[in-house]
């Protein structure tokens, strides 16, 4: 979660918390646990349940180790080491670290053999560039298709999260709809009165 997010959280927290209390709320009334433990099994419900095996772990990766600027700065070096190869000794020395990039001293030295389909996507594509058998337009097409559905990939991960947090926020609301109903009639009778 990136900064920014982190402090929506917390202005979010406190003005609840702060709205209930300014409001002559009792705080400890916001402590429901057989809600909370609804809440949290419904959302879990409706992540575990309908989510196919392969999109579970994906989103599991997802939430491990995030990249960041040092990982970013380590594939350009990747990148440049893989085409001095290429500029030093030619296209033929390439294929032992594309072909077996477990086996590559560079790949090693990179860290990114534990992402596969990073190490994947490197290496089939400067496998396809290195044969010359495919154009310059033709390699672009087939990025961006790679990359259109890496991007569908990611989004099943996404919906799946989306619709637990979903699923969790209608159970709560169709659990506190009976208490707004209550408040409601309260206040109009007082109202009246």
């Amino acid at each position: 979660m990136n900064h920014l997010a982190v402090c929506f959280c917390k202005v979010s927290f406190v003005s609840v918390i702060g709205g209930f209390y300014l409001g002559n709320g009792v705080l400890a009334a916001l402590w429901q646990p057989a809600c909370i433990l609804i809440v949290i099994g419904g959302s879990l419900g409706s992540f575990f349940g309908p989510t196919p095996p392969d999109v579970l772990a994906l989103t599991r990766s997802y939430l491990g180790k995030r990249r960041g600027r040092e990982d970013y700065e380590q594939l350009l070096v990747l990148l440049h080491d893989l085409f001095q190869v290429i500029r030093r000794k030619g296209r033929q020395a390439l294929e032992e670290h594309i072909e077996t990039p477990a086996n590559s001293d560079l790949c090693k030295r990179s860290g990114f053999l534990d992402s596969p389909r990073l190490v994947t996507y490197i290496c089939d594509n400067l496998w396809m560039t290195n044969l010359r058998q495919i154009s310059a337009k033709e390699l672009e097409a087939l990025l961006d298709s790679e990359l259109d559905a890496f991007e569908v990939e990611q989004m099943q991960s996404v919906n799946a999260l989306k619709r637990a947090a979903d699923a969790g926020r209608r159970v709560l609301f169709s659990g506190l709809q009976p208490s707004f109903v209550e408040l409601k009639r309260k206040l109009q009778g007082g109202a009246t009165a």
